[in-house]
This record gives C-alpha cells, sequence and structure tokens, in this order.
C-alpha cells in the first residue's frame, strides 16, 4: 500500500501532526509526504522540484503558488494549486496512491480519483476562522465539501468527533501521539545556572495564550522558557501587550521558532510543562500536541480546563482555572519533581505512542487493495 500525505506544513518544520504521522506510517507501508504549495523565493527554486528519500518517506516538493493567498483569501487559488500538487505527486509516484490523507479541508480531493480518501480535521476549523483572519462562512462551505469528497474522516479529539456529526459524518477519533525519551533524558538539570524551577512553555504565542496565567507562573518563582513565534494574526491590544511585556522579562527566555532537537534538548532542560489555554470553543475541540510531549519528556503539567486533558486522565496533569491557583501549582510541581515523577510521566505517555496512533491510522486507511479493515475503534 501507498499512502500519500498532503500536508498544510513543510516537512523540514515543526514537527507537528501530520511529519509525525508520516514517520510513524513509514515503518509499516510507503509514504509519499506531499509539501504544501508556496510561493518561490527566486527562478531557480521554480525549476527545483523532484523527489528525495527521507526516514523511509518520499518527499515530494511543492507546487509554486502566489504569496499570501491564504491571508487575502484566495480560496479558489489555493485549492487550485493544491490540486496541482496532487497531480504532480501522482506523476512523481508513477501511479494513484492506495490511499491518501488530507490534513486540511480541500478542493485536491477530487484529484484522487480511486484512492481511498480520508480527511484528518486537526481543530475546530470554523470556530477557529478569526485566529487566521478567514471568514467562517467561507470555512465551513469548504469543510463540508471537503467531507462530502471524503471516503472516511478522522478527529483528533472527542469533542471535535461530536462536533462534526451536524455534518452528517461520524468520524473516527485518532489525537496526536509522542515518543517517550529514554529515562537518562530530562533530568532537569541541564547547563542551567538558575536555581529557580523552570517551567516550559512550547507552541505558538497567540490570542489562545493567557498571559495572566504565565506571569503568575513567574510570581510564583518559578523561570520560564517559551518556544514558539509570535502569531502574524495577533491583534494589537491589552492581550499581545501583556504577553509581550511578559516575553521581555529578564526571568523569561523566549527562543522563537527552533529546530525539533532545540524543543527536546529545552524539555530536557525544565522541570514543568505548561498548557495557559483559555475555554474558547477553538481550545475545547483541540487536541495540545504539547500535553503529550511534556509527558514523554518526564514532565509534570499544570494546564487550564480542556476535555484533551479530561481525556488523557492522569494525575500527572494539574488542572487549575484561576491564574494564582496555576501559577502556585505550577511552582509546586516543579520543586517536588523526583525521578519517580518522571518515570511516571513517561509511562502515561507511553500509552499514547505515535506507534499506537499509526495501527489506528492503518485500520483507517486499509489494507493492501485500499479497503478499510473491520473492527476499528471509535
Amino acid at each position: 500500500m501507498t499512502v500519500a500525505l498532503v500536508a498544510t506544513v513543510p516537512h523540514a518544520g515543526h514537527r507537528l501532526y501530520e511529519q509525525r504521522l508520516a514517520a510513524a506510517l513509514a515503518v509499516h507501508t510507503r509514504v509519499a509526504y506531499l509539501e504544501p504549495p508556496t510561493s518561490p523565493r527566486s527562478w531557480a527554486a521554480l525549476r527545483a522540484g523532484g523527489s528525495l528519500v527521507d526516514g523511509g518517506q518520499t518527499l515530494v516538493q511543492p507546487a509554486w503558488t502566489v504569496p499570501f493567498t491564504r491571508r487575502l483569501r484566495l480560496g479558489r487559488l489555493r485549492e487550485a494549486v493544491a490540486a496541482r500538487a496532487a497531480a504532480r505527486a501522482i506523476g512523481h509516484l508513477g501511479q494513484e496512491p492506495s490511499a491518501v490523507v488530507f490534513t486540511e479541508p480541500s478542493g485536491a480531493l477530487r484529484a484522487f480519483p480511486r484512492a481511498r480518501k480520508v480527511l484528518l480535521i486537526k481543530d475546530d476549523y470554523v470556530a477557529g476562522a478569526h485566529l487566521l483572519g478567514q471568514e467562517p462562512g467561507a470555512v465551513e462551505a469548504r469543510l463540508r465539501r471537503s467531507i462530502a469528497m471524503a471516503d472516511a474522516v478522522v478527529a483528533v479529539s472527542p469533542v471535535l468527533r461530536e462536533r462534526l456529526r451536524r455534518y452528517g459524518v461520524d468520524a473516527q477519533v485518532i489525537p496526536a501521539g509522542c515518543t517517550p525519551a529514554a529515562p537518562e533524558v530530562g533530568a532537569g538539570t541541564g547547563a542551567r545556572s538558575s536555581r529557580a524551577p523552570l517551567a516550559a512553555f512550547i507552541g505558538g504565542v497567540s490570542p489562545r495564550v493567557l498571559p495572566g496565567h504565565l506571569q503568575a507562573v513567574l510570581d510564583a518563582g518559578c523561570d520560564l522558557v517559551v518556544v514558539g513565534g509570535m502569531s502574524r494574526n495577533f491583534a494589537p491590544g491589552p492581550q499581545r501587550t501583556a504577553i509581550e511585556a511578559l516575553l521581555a522579562h529578564p526571568r523569561v527566555q523566549w527562543r522563537g521558532h527552533v529546530s525539533a532537537d532545540e524543543v527536546t534538548a529545552v524539555l530536557a532542560d525544565a522541570d514543568l510543562g505548561l498548557v495557559p489555554y483559555d475555554d474558547s470553543s477553538f481550545n475545547a475541540a483541540s487536541f495540545p500536541l504539547k500535553i503529550l510531549e511534556y509527558l514523554g519528556a518526564g514532565l509534570p503539567v499544570v494546564s487550564t480546563p480542556l476535555p484533551a486533558v479530561e481525556w488523557i486522565d492522569t494525575p500527572q496533569i494539574r488542572v487549575e482555572r484561576d491564574a494564582a491557583a496555576f501559577g502556585a501549582a505550577a511552582a509546586h510541581l516543579a520543586r517536588a519533581v523526583t525521578p519517580g515523577t518522571r518515570a511516571a510521566c513517561r509511562a502515561v505517555a507511553g500509552e499514547h505512542t505515535w506507534e499506537r496512533r499509526a495501527q489506528a491510522w492503518l485500520a483507517v486507511l486499509g489494507d493492501r487493495d485500499g479497503q478499510p479493515q473491520r473492527g476499528v475503534a471509535r
């Protein structure tokens, strides 16, 4: 069986759901990772292309498009480019793949008439349209069309699955996974000279993040490291001003975008992971990859209330809604971390590995003839 994964993020970027899924599937079957359309930076780039092999995967280089199609709301142009990229992928593979994973609603689904088409819904795109500067009605229309063209739909959370029922689809739930660190990794000492506990926040700095909760962590005595860039759709206002002031604090390290290896190093040096999200409809439907990344690194977690946290259901995640209680819990847990704590966190992560997720995905994608397997847990 050959699986094509139509990606929304470059393979070389920060390791998100789709790159990790592709790597996990490549252990079991041939995988083609279709890079997202991008704007060329030079005429030489326009002539570049072809494919290369990386970790058992074939990387199909992107089709080119004009810049800012998403921000300019050029949805039809973006879908046309995606369809062209899909056709290009078929040419590189020499045949149509037996199954295709689409990682966002896309008109490119129609480019694979014979393949089993599986649509991965990673977020409530309609609820989050404003975060990307998109019009919710247009986003919902594209989602409806894509669901109608798909043979199966996968959602990353039970909440998202329930919301998708209004489109007449019974989605499979396959959340993000993780790769637990070896026991010797994540001692929480590293090269850090500060004696204060170190709390980590991994992820984009956006309106989803509660600056008061991060400030409370500082006030409770923890140092803070933030790994992730500032969202370009983060509008000026009191929340952004508060975030920028916090990132400039002398006890805050803001690393911005870093490599996957650097993320691993940051988590190995930390004592605690943070999920300070607001209680928006968008966040309720999400399954933050960072939660399992923290646990896999042997870090206990302090989070605001989220359905994803309830689903994981472990005492290694402390839930606090109030900012002061959030900060106090972070300081207490960070100072109380022991080798036993780290082992318990990794044990929880071991129940949610990418290998387990790959097995669930293979059942949805089908056997070698592209036919769905039976007995898939819903």
